[in-house]
């Protein structure tokens, strides 16, 4: 996609929408949670009642609805399960960007010139996007977690703004977007200060990779307090 649009060059953004086009919406699995199982349960309950009308009673019925049961409850948790392995926050990023990539790909962006985000908006979010793969892809420990969870709310909710039709709500955004993006620097910064100290810990004196990896840590509890009221408060 990066070239094709008269929008400034956004590298980020686009590989952002390369990433999340190419997974599954988690609503889907929502959707299939409820409908695979009622359609289990459909075709066998009717399938029993058939049986019943047919003459047939006792054991063959029982074990009909017995099975039926089983497998439209084993569908539903395996359909459910699959929708609730995706946070929330990740959920509510993919689903602004599955519907910000239309329009950011569209005729009038791509041909016509009609940009779909602001100057500074499109740097702003270009960067925030930046910062966001740089971590989506690393592997999550229990310390890193809920830092990674809010990096995905805060830019979900930059995204739902790029979504919206209405170019004067960027405008307006950048009054909480900029202190947003200044923590989410931070924070990232911290991540890989983090991320060093664990190599550390791992190759050298134990104890002094132990003292490091807990200061940064206090850091980075420090930024992500700081980004969640500015999300929260925006």
């Amino acid at each position: 996609m990066s070239g094709l649009v008269k929008q400034p060059e956004l590298p980020n953004i686009e590989s952002l929408i390369d990433r999340e086009s190419d997974q599954q919406p988690s609503r889907n699995y929502f959707v299939l949670s409820c409908a695979i199982p009622a359609g289990i349960a459909t075709f066998g309950f009717g399938s029993v009642f058939v049986a019943w009308l047919a003459g047939n009673t006792g054991l063959p019925l029982v074990l009909g609805s017995v099975l039926t049961a089983v497998l439209a409850g084993a569908a539903w948790y395996l359909f459910f399960r699959l929708y609730k392995s995706v946070s929330e926050s990740r959920r509510r990023l993919r689903d602004a960007v599955l519907k910000f990539a239309p329009r950011y790909a569209g005729f009038g962006n791509v041909v016509a010139g009609e940009h779909v985000l602001t100057e500074e908006y499109a740097a702003l979010l270009d960067e925030a996007a930046g910062l966001y793969l740089r971590h989506a892809g690393t592997v999550a420990e229990p310390a890193t977690t809920k830092a990674l969870r809010a990096i995905e709310e805060a830019m979900g909710k930059l995204m739902e703004v790029a979504a919206s039709k209405d170019r004067q709500a960027q405008v307006q955004a950048l009054d909480w977007a900029n202190p947003v993006l200044d923590e989410l620097r931070l924070l990232s910064r911290s991540l890989d200060e983090h991320a060093r100290a664990s190599k550390v810990m791992e190759q050298d004196d134990p104890v002094a990779g132990l003292r490091q990896v807990r200061a940064e840590l206090d850091g980075t509890s420090e930024a992500l307090q700081e980004l969640h009221d500015h999300v929260q408060n925006s």
